[in-house]
């Protein structure tokens, strides 16, 4: 497993205050990856500003979906 550490810069509004500049506050996304698919998490996690657990949550069901495996028949500690 990698560690990937992505961090952005993201808007801070201030509505109340017509004028005021707006300030942007850093985020900063850690994933736990494998190889490839780290750009693409990177990206999805930027776009879509995703909270990390929810990011990842819905891409193990979309590869467990694509390769067709049963979550149920997985065993409890992964190598």
């Amino acid at each position: 497993m990698k560690r990937t550490s992505v961090s952005k810069q993201k808007l801070r509004r201030d509505t109340n205050v017509p004028n005021k500049r707006q300030k942007t506050k850093k985020v900063r996304i850690t994933l736990y990856t494998t190889g490839e698919k780290d750009y693409a998490l990177r990206y999805l996690a930027l776009r879509e500003r995703k909270s990390l657990n929810r990011l990842m949550n819905d891409t193990f069901d979309s590869l467990l979906a694509e390769n067709n495996i049963n979550p149920t028949t997985l065993p409890d500690s992964m190598p």
